[in-house]
């Protein structure tokens, strides 16, 4: 198993007509009862992200503005 996994982008030819795929706007996905449970997964995901040291190679760092 990798210990590392990379990110590719958005896959082409599962959009609209075998386009590119659209992105949803946060606002409407997130207030949409029918993405209740991605919503819920997406914010445990993000949590545990920040929670993993900067040091490491899957942690999710923040730049903060002084």
């Amino acid at each position: 198993m990798a210990s590392t996994y990379p990110i590719t982008g958005i896959q082409e030819g599962f959009g609209p007509a075998g386009g590119t795929p659209l992105r949803q706007e946060i606002d409407s996905w997130s207030s949409n009862p029918d993405n209740l449970d991605l919503v819920n997964l997406f914010v445990l995901a993000l949590t545990y992200f920040e929670s993993i040291p900067v040091e490491k190679k899957l942690s999710f760092s923040k730049s903060q503005v002084e």
